[in-house]
């Protein structure tokens, strides 16, 4: 903060340079999130749950998760495809729908069940919203 830089063996790894405008909350999250993944995901999944609210939000809120896609749960991953195939500002959204979701889909399938999977699948695929009729 005060412009020192760390000296020793390991200072270019102990040191983050805070820009004059403040701290970018993204730092905080990636420092967070090199050492405790799980930490950063369950909180990034929280802003996903509550804050989604347009397409533009939901991309927001998405972008930062996708670097931890590999590293989610079972859970995790449940809740987040969950999440996403009920929220009709998540699947339909651009990025997410072009990039982020298929994206997960690939690296997250075995962790989410089939029928879930099915149903996210076809959301980003057809931009419609899923049910069994439909998908015949």
């Amino acid at each position: 903060i005060d412009k020192t830089n760390p000296y020793d063996f390991i200072s270019h790894i102990q040191r983050q340079r805070i820009p004059s405008t403040g701290i970018d909350p993204q730092t905080v999250v990636d420092a967070i999130g090199a050492k405790w993944p799980s930490v950063a995901i369950e909180k990034l999944l929280e802003g996903v749950d509550k804050h989604a609210n347009s397409f533009r939000d939901a991309e927001t809120r998405i972008k930062p998760l996708v670097r931890y896609f590999k590293k989610f749960s079972k859970d995790q991953a449940t809740r987040f495809a969950r999440m996403t195939v009920s929220n009709g500002q998540i699947w339909p959204a651009k990025l997410c729908r072009d990039e982020y979701l298929p994206e997960f889909l690939k690296v997250n399938k075995t962790k989410i069940a089939p029928s879930l999977y099915k149903a996210l699948k076809y959301q980003v695929e057809n931009q419609a919203w899923y049910s069994n009729a439909t998908a015949g």
